[in-house]
């Protein structure tokens, strides 16, 4: 309990990004996205009278051209500098075809049908997100195929090469909820889930090492959202991580900003997390 009220009590550093969608299009060329995000938080160690701070730099775009009325090259890149790890790339280059109005082909270096579940690189998602979602597998080079079976219900299976191997990956995704996973030739495999509505938003991912990660977003009155994010390690039956957390979000019309204040306690390190986040709107 006296974690809890201390981790409730610290105020706050400072995370800030901003994002445009929509930038440009023709008839061949769409610039969707650019984004630019800069990441500071500060570590307060509930044991000693110490801190640490944390800095990250990053931006993407996201673009598409159409090479012909069937054939769209679909492409993004992400770059992020940090205070305390090497420069980071995140990129994807892949085609996209669609021969019928229910099937959609991509191949190239893109998001596996599970890597879909995880906030695309050049999203305010990724740069914040969870423990939870970064036990996801990133993009691979690899092909997939997407059935739609009615609105908002797709079915989508890949082929995709996890350095010396080749996976089989599948995702059903149907309105509000995905469920997507990847099994090896050996036995070993992974699942994720995702379920996003209203007042609630979970991940939820297993693997074959008995590695069970959750993520919740509960959302609240007046702008407040409660967050727990936290892995149990079944075969040695204790939580390798787990952090709750509390946020205000907030936006700033007449300037065009919105963003959260967060404040997060991380039980397995005893440290308090305090960030701001402001972006664009």
């Amino acid at each position: 309990m006296k974690h809890i009220i201390f981790s409730m009590a610290l105020l706050i550093p400072i995370q800030v990004f901003c994002q445009m969608i929509d930038i440009f299009q023709n008839e061949q060329l769409s610039i969707s996205r650019l984004y630019a995000g800069l990441n500071s938080t500060t570590l307060f160690q509930t044991d000693s009278i110490s801190s640490q701070s944390q800095v990250n730099l990053r931006v993407g775009i996201k673009s598409e051209l159409a090479l012909s009325d069937q054939i769209i090259l679909k492409t993004w890149g992400a770059i992020q500098i940090s205070k305390l790890q090497p420069v980071a790339g995140y990129n994807s280059f892949g085609l996209m075809t669609k021969p019928t109005k229910k099937i959609t082909w991509h191949v190239g270096l893109i998001a596996t049908p599970t890597t879909v579940i995880r906030p695309n690189p050049t999203t305010w998602e990724s740069q914040v997100e969870t423990h939870t979602q970064s036990t996801i597998i990133p993009g691979r080079p690899g092909t997939k195929v997407s059935y739609s079976l009615a609105t908002n219900s797709i079915v989508t299976y890949g082929y995709f090469n996890h350095g010396e191997l080749w996976v089989h990956h599948l995702n059903i995704s149907i309105h509000d909820w995905r469920l997507a996973g990847y099994l090896l030739d050996d036995g070993a495999y992974f699942a994720a889930f995702t379920y996003r509505k209203g007042w609630l938003e979970n991940t939820t991912t297993f693997n074959s090492a008995k590695e069970l990660s959750a993520s919740f977003f509960i959302n609240l009155k007046k702008d407040f959202v409660l967050m727990l994010d936290a892995e149990y390690a079944l075969n040695q039956e204790e939580a390798a991580f787990l952090q709750t957390g509390i946020r205000k979000y907030i936006q700033a019309s007449p300037v065009h900003l919105s963003g959260f204040f967060g404040l997060t306690y991380d039980w397995k390190t005893q440290v308090v997390i305090g960030q701001i986040f402001i972006h664009l709107s």
